[in-house]
């Protein structure tokens, strides 16, 4: 990412936050003593976040131990309701600015990225759960995981694979329900690349009889022996540059599974301890 990207994520950011503090209005100047929410789950959030300064929270299933995480830290060095309306604040700014990353990747149109990350924060699903379910809220961990699946389907490097596990790890911990999504879109993701392989397979071989059959049609009245020279250096030259295509397909494959596997190790190490009691 060069200079002016960051700069531009930087203004993206703030133009979202400023979108956020119009929605939330007034939390913003009353972090301590105004929450935005709905009366229900919220004030039973805001009960376990206090309780948590006092005595470490639980860590295992069916609690969310990234989200529980990060407000016992927070409320733990500002209140239990600013550390609330911390991650609520966040998770507005954070989800639109995690849609705006995955607009971009596929469109590469810097305003429709920002549109699209603006429809996410603003949408109505965002906002009700915003008002009820703050774990529910933090939508940009599976925004953020999707985008890293693409960025690593594009060019798949070790490092990639790692973030893509970190980050599933991440959405899963802060929320099983958008872990339990993270799935489907693996699975969904897996399946369509499969299909697109077994798609380029046919119409290569396809292509290939369709050769095939259009040479044997062509005659030539070249003499013997320049007719196998050209064959024998046709074949040597067709040969080698079959060779480095394979080592390099080869190759590829292999950084792509040795990605997968790190991701999953990584996935696998994170999530295991919240989930051994099952």
């Amino acid at each position: 990412m060069n200079h002016n990207s960051k700069q531009l994520v930087l203004l993206v950011s703030l133009a979202y936050l400023l979108i956020t503090i119009v929605i939330t209005w007034p939390v913003a100047i009353h972090l301590k003593s105004i929450i935005f929410a709905q009366p229900g789950d919220p004030f039973g959030a805001l009960y376990s976040i206090w309780e948590s300064r006092s005595v470490w929270p639980d860590l295992t299933f069916p609690q969310a131990p990234f989200l529980v995480v990060t407000t016992t830290i927070l409320a733990r060095l500002s209140g239990e309701v600013v550390s609330y309306n911390l991650i609520l604040l966040s998770g507005f700014v954070l989800t639109g600015l995690a849609g705006y990353c995955l607009a971009l990747r596929v469109t590469s149109n810097r305003f429709a990225a920002f549109f699209a990350g603006l429809v996410l924060l603003i949408s109505p699903f965002h906002v009700s759960r915003a008002l009820q379910h703050l774990g529910l809220a933090n939508l940009q961990w599976l925004i953020f995981f999707i985008t890293s699946l693409i960025w690593f389907d594009e060019r798949p490097t070790i490092g990639r694979g790692a973030l893509v596990g970190l980050l599933f790890a991440i959405t899963t911990l802060d929320s099983y329900l958008y872990g339990l999504m993270a799935l489907v879109v693996i699975a969904v993701f897996a399946i369509w690349k499969l299909g697109v392989h077994l798609l380029r397979v046919i119409l290569d071989r396809m292509a290939t009889t369709d050769r095939q059959s259009g040479s044997g049609i062509q005659s030539t009245r070249a003499p013997v022996r320049s007719k196998s020279r050209i064959i024998e250096q046709t074949s040597s030259r067709s040969t080698g540059s079959l060779m480095s295509i394979s080592l390099k397909r080869i190759g590829s494959r292999m950084t792509k599974l040795i990605g997968v596997l790190v991701g999953a190790i990584i996935a696998a190490a994170l999530i295991y301890p919240a989930v051994r009691p099952l």
